[in-house]
């Protein structure tokens, strides 16, 4: 139809042919019908709805007996189903990555979980998970064998394959093989501290942790902190402590999200968890009373809180011993004179204690009585181990012993900086 416009003098606008259509009318017609056009050409975004009807769906075609491999006729449903939702599948885009793996293009299937996971911080199902960290062990291994391989992306992909593959029984067995292959010292020292973190995010349990940290460090010096291939020996007087796996997990904390600290109870101060202080750089003081090297390092976190105030917060992480050192006595003296050890002490002689200590040596932080767990998850051996934690809630790095106190400002300096 064509539309001829003509001057409407009365009401400074102009009328068309259609009887009773303004000119303003018609432009807010034109403007809808060009949104609903440019609609209907483009692929909306799936809702959530949308998403676990798909999510169903891409669940089934996997089904199958337990220990049966997936099937070919499997392996057409999955690419006739990312083909048909192509563009859509939000959370589920890794399984264009999965797709490719089974049809023999890895390198592609690499690639595509690598875009999923720019976007995405995980996978829900477990046997996909399970599956994608797979591909990651794949590209690991190829990359490993090869000359030079770049240490960036080996170190990603290891970190994704002990991430996502939650049987670090299996990878304790084939990660090594792929270690044996590089010859750069460096390399070997990233790419390791990469597979403790990413199976420390994986919630593996301790046992198995610690059993695949062993695995991957077998036959190599730690004393050095470098991770390489020189054979250890045995010590030797006034040389290192050979690391443990604990010190080994401490270490690759660093730049991962710090641990949750739930406490049983809270003296001198409130605290409630580390995701309430995010903003915030935290100092986590792993102590005990009658540790006299924690006494010692005592006074420095104090002058710490004063000094940087609402920036920083200071938590003494303590736990319930049984046995404690007493300051309440008159000639008592912070940090080491006239404390008194008092043994076999049930929760309330324990707590009071506390709260002497607390007085006499002016803290001006809360104290926070955890779980041993918590010790545990920090690969804490020995007290006093202090980590410090950025505003984000990642690690910034640790200190252990009463001698590192140039240390610890480096790192409060390096979490500080960060907004």
């Amino acid at each position: 139809m064509r539309l001829a416009l003509v001057g409407s003098p009365s009401a400074g606008q102009h009328q068309c042919f259609l009887p009773g259509i303004t000119t303003m009318q018609l432009t807010r017609l034109t403007a809808l019908a060009l949104l609903t056009c440019a609609f209907s050409s483009t692929a909306l975004p799936a809702q959530d709805a949308d998403l676990n009807q798909l999510e169903k769906q891409l669940v089934q075609i996997f089904e199958r007996p337990s220990g049966t491999p997936i099937s070919s006729q499997q392996k057409v449903a999955l690419g006739e189903f990312v083909e048909a939702n192509a563009g859509n599948l939000g959370r589920l885009a890794y399984a264009n990555g999965l797709h490719s793996y089974l049809t023999r293009n890895p390198a592609k299937a690499t690639s595509e979980l690598d875009a999923f996971f720019k976007k995405h911080e995980s996978i829900a199902n477990e046997e996909h998970r399970l599956m994608a960290g797979r591909i990651y062990m794949t590209a690991f291994m190829r990359l490993a064998a090869t000359k030079d391989p770049a240490r960036e992306s080996l170190c990603r992909y290891a970190e994704r394959t002990t991430r996502l593959y939650a049987n670090l029984e299996l990878l304790a067995r084939y990660m090594p093989r792929g270690l044996t292959n590089l010859e750069d010292e460096k390399t070997s020292a990233a790419v390791r501290i990469a597979l403790v973190r990413g199976a420390l995010a994986s919630a593996a349990p301790a046992t198995a942790l610690d059993n695949f940290v062993s695995a991957i460090y077998a036959g190599t010096s730690s004393t050095s902190g470098t991770g390489g291939t020189r054979r250890s020996s045995r010590r030797k007087p006034g040389t290192a402590r050979p690391r443990q796996p604990a010190d080994i997990k401490r270490d690759a904390m660093t730049g991962a999200a710090a641990p949750a600290l739930p406490a049983n109870l809270v003296l001198n101060g409130e605290f409630t968890s580390l995701a309430a202080l995010k903003g915030k750089v935290v100092l986590v003081d792993f102590w005990a009373t009658w540790c006299g090297p924690c006494r010692s390092v005592i006074p420095n976190l104090v002058a710490l809180q004063k000094k940087h105030g609402d920036d920083v917060q200071v938590i003494g992480a303590t736990r319930f011993y049984g046995y404690g050192s007493d300051f309440s006595a008159p000639n008592a003296k912070p940090p080491h004179g006239g404390a008194k050890t008092v043994r076999n002490l049930d929760r309330d002689g324990e707590i009071a204690i506390n709260k002497t200590f607390a007085k006499v040596f002016d803290l001006n932080y809360p104290i926070a009585f955890i779980g041993k767990n918590s010790f545990t998850e920090y690969g804490v051996r020995g007290i006093p181990t202090i980590f410090v934690i950025g505003r984000d809630g990642k690690v910034i790095g640790n200190v252990v012993g009463s001698g590192g106190h140039d240390k610890l400002e480096k790192l409060l300096t390096k979490a500080l900086a960060k907004r």
